[in-house]
């Protein structure tokens, strides 16, 4: 990836207006977060869909251990994540299972980008984040590899009770 300027990649996506956004992962001293709790970041009446869109995204670098989880992390996976679950679990029960690894990049709107773009310029996404604390385009982490976490949920139309593992995890359009 070090020689890569501008990749494709799928992943953990949400979907406003149409447009596909990397769910913007932050990342410090081993804990992968959200910026924003899930009320603030999903207000009610305005869910987004979640997804493994693709997006155009310029690497910036580092490879970092997801050592733990934050608090809003944990909120959004509990609320959000597990569909068709129910969470019995508290959001602090959340385990990492398998530790993934994170890098930072900046997400490019492909309708900003020319047809005919040389991977030397472009124009960078609008500032369009429904993430109300961004100013810009953020800079995001991506998985370079994936990150499982588990947690206790039930299925009523199954009737299944026990461990409910997800993996977060990014495609990369080598």
């Amino acid at each position: 990836m070090s020689k890569i300027d501008i990749v494709f990649v799928s992943g953990p996506t949400y979907v406003n207006n149409g447009d596909s956004f990397l769910l913007p992962f932050t990342y410090s001293s081993g804990t992968l977060n959200l910026p924003l709790s899930t009320a603030e970041a999903y207000p009610s009446g305005s869910e987004e869909t979640l997804g493994n869109d693709g997006a155009n995204i310029r690497v910036i670098g580092g490879l970092y251990p997801t050592l733990s989880l934050g608090t809003n992390l944990r909120n959004f996976i509990k609320n959000k994540v597990c569909d068709g679950y129910t969470v019995t679990g508290s959001a602090s029960s959340i385990a990492i299972v398998s530790a993934g690894t994170v890098t930072k990049v900046q997400q490019l709107m492909s309708k900003f980008l020319s047809p005919n773009w040389d991977q030397k310029s472009y124009n960078v996404s609008p500032n369009t984040w429904d993430f109300a604390n961004f100013i810009g385009p953020p800079s995001v982490y991506l998985f370079t590899k994936p990150l499982v976490v588990q947690v206790a949920g039930s299925n009523a139309a199954t009737g299944y009770s026990g461990p409910i593992c997800i993996t977060f995890q990014t495609y990369w359009d080598k």
